[in-house]
């Protein structure tokens, strides 16, 4: 007989073949047109800071979206 965590990896392993995300969801103000932006902004010189009020972002959140390699 499986064990549960057996059976919730067999599930999860489904759902991620038909593309289901798993975890928390994304911010939904972080897209690529915000993150094309920001990165232009900090180019120009602007501080982290700066282009995180700019965009009514968090500083993390935004400095974890430039730097996540999956968008």
């Amino acid at each position: 007989m499986n064990s549960h965590g057996e059976k919730v990896r067999a599930g999860q392993d489904r759902a991620r073949t038909r593309g289901v995300r798993m975890g928390r969801p994304r911010n939904p103000r972080i897209t690529g047109d915000v993150l094309t932006q920001a990165r232009a902004m900090l180019i120009a010189g602007a501080s982290w800071s700066d282009v995180a009020t700019a965009l009514r972002l968090k500083k993390t959140t935004l400095f974890r979206a430039l730097h996540r390699d999956d968008l």
